[in-house]
């Protein structure tokens, strides 16, 4: 695949899993059936963006590790490893995208955990974009005034949110 063309296709995968990361959040307002098929949608879209990305793990023995990639590399595992249990747990609950996967798992700790892993999965996903803002932000002319602004907006953004992740009142299922 030529490289202007996937470029296209990289932005549209997650594009889409930005539209259906919204909606999955949204579940008192799409319903459980909605819920599950956008979770459906999620992981194929996942598993593409994995796919179109591959170049990345091919070079993960590859050089050296700073402070930064060796942080990018954790948050990156740590993500793959909390959507795949919120996945694996989602399916496990399934009543109606895969109904014949209900019950691999009991209910009770495939409920907890989809919870606590979904939880995590958009911590680390606010992490892992964050962490590709100096990438995503790479074509665009800015300049001091604009880039600082920018700057001090996300780090404003990072700060409500983690004052929120840690003052949140614990949620009971």
């Amino acid at each position: 695949m030529k490289g202007r063309k996937k470029n296209v296709i990289k932005k549209a995968v997650d594009v889409g899993m930005t539209v259906l990361l919204l909606c999955l959040m949204a579940y008192q307002t799409t319903g459980e059936t909605l819920h599950e098929w956008c979770g459906i949608a999620m992981t194929a879209l996942l598993v593409v963006h994995h796919v179109l990305n591959f170049r990345w793990y091919k070079s993960l023995f590859r050089g050296k590790y700073n402070a930064y990639r060796a942080v990018t590399v954790a948050v990156n595992m740590l993500l793959m490893g909390s959507i795949a249990l919120t996945a694996l747990c989602g399916m496990a609950m399934s009543a109606h995208a895969v109904p014949f996967l209900y019950d691999m798992l009991p209910v009770s700790f495939a409920r907890q955990t989809h919870l606590a892993m979904s939880f995590w999965s958009f911590l680390l996903m606010g992490v892992h974009l964050g962490l590709h803002i100096p990438a995503m932000t790479a074509g665009l002319k800015w300049n001091g005034k604009i880039k600082t602004a920018a700057g001090a907006a996300f780090a404003v953004i990072a700060g409500v949110g983690f004052w929120l992740f840690v003052t949140a009142p614990p949620i009971h299922t």
